[in-house]
């Protein structure tokens, strides 16, 4: 252990002379087996094309609760259920454009009272839950270009390049609310794992969905964003826009950043409907950040904050997927 240890601080010292960043994991670490979105210019645009329609009015309850959801057994070439309650469009269309290149860029409701970094409250919502909420699990999987069958509990046939792990590699989805003066200073999402651990396994994603406006404030901020005009913090504002969301949960599209790169995101199969008195619709921004590196390192430039509400309230949430599985 202490001859790796001593190898990891001489690679330490070589990779930052070569790249003029720090080695944030332990060498040698495999580069991350999930696709990463290009962001090889300001502006670049990639096309996702997903099944899971959106929902435009609301499912009676009674029928949600009834509906036995098991998303192991539903299959591909299955039709979607609750199909009468989305959109007609046989598919959803979403354009992914980048904004930045550097970045590339159970269950409980309680304050988070162990410290003074993060003042809102949360709880977690499970994908077996509901029909809605599988539909969120599915359309991220469009969204990444991912098998959905990593984000759940997988049969033994399934992916057996993870070694028997047969575990979602993703988090429940977290659902965050901030009020006035409520915040989560700078940190960093991914962790750290044991030098012991050959395949490192840390969060590498993170879709991130606003589900309101926010009259003032609340803005996710990348303190480290680099680019060629300013010093400054990238600040993205929370507000409903070119995104869809179903009563604040359903996933639509995604804006994406990473030092791979922060994307704005447009659907576009499902216009006509914004008029339509008859939908329950929620329009939303988000953005979808990757924490790892194509070199497997863990990227400093993602480190962010959630400033302070200054008028209104935050809605907000979170799915984290891990790389190269859930620890």
């Amino acid at each position: 252990m202490y001859g790796r240890h001593l190898y990891n601080l001489q690679f330490m010292e070589k990779y930052k002379a070569f790249t003029g960043n720090e080695w944030l994991a332990f060498y040698p670490r495999d580069p991350p087996r999930h696709k990463i979105w290009p962001a090889d210019y300001f502006g670049q645009e990639h096309r996702v094309r997903t099944s899971e329609t959106q929902f435009v009015s609301m499912p009676p309850w009674e029928d949600l609760r009834s509906y036995e959801l098991d998303p192991q057994k539903r299959k591909q070439s299955d039709e979607i259920p609750f199909k009468q309650y989305r959109s007609p469009e046989p598919a959803m269309d979403i354009t992914l454009r980048a904004v930045s290149c550097a970045p590339r860029i159970g269950d409980s409701r309680r304050p988070s009272d162990h410290d003074n970094t993060r003042t809102s409250l949360n709880t977690w919502v499970y994908r077996e839950e509901s029909p809605i909420i599988d539909a969120i699990y599915r359309r991220v999987a469009d969204l990444l270009e991912m098998d959905e069958a990593l984000l759940r509990t997988r049969t033994a046939e399934e992916h057996p390049e993870l070694g028997g792990v047969k575990g979602s590699i993703a988090e429940p989805l977290q659902m965050v609310h901030y009020e006035v003066g409520q915040e989560y200073t700078a940190h960093h999402d991914f962790g750290y794992s044991q030098m012991s651990d050959p395949y490192e396994p840390s969060r590498s994603i993170n879709v991130l969905l606003y589900l309101n406006d926010v009259e003032e404030g609340g803005e996710t901020s990348f303190p480290r964003w680099m680019n060629a005009e300013t010093t400054g913090s990238l600040d993205v504002k929370p507000e409903k826009g070119k995104v869809r969301l179903f009563c604040c949960v359903v996933l639509c599209c995604v804006v994406l950043i990473g030092r791979c790169a922060v994307w704005d995101s447009t659907i576009r199969s499902i216009e006509t409907y914004s008029s339509c008195s008859s939908c329950v619709l929620l329009f939303v921004q988000a953005v979808l950040f990757y924490m790892l590196l194509p070199d497997g390192n863990s990227d400093d430039l993602t480190q962010h904050a959630a400033l302070p509400v200054i008028k209104g309230e935050k809605w907000m949430s979170n799915l984290w997927i891990w790389d190269p599985f859930k620890q």
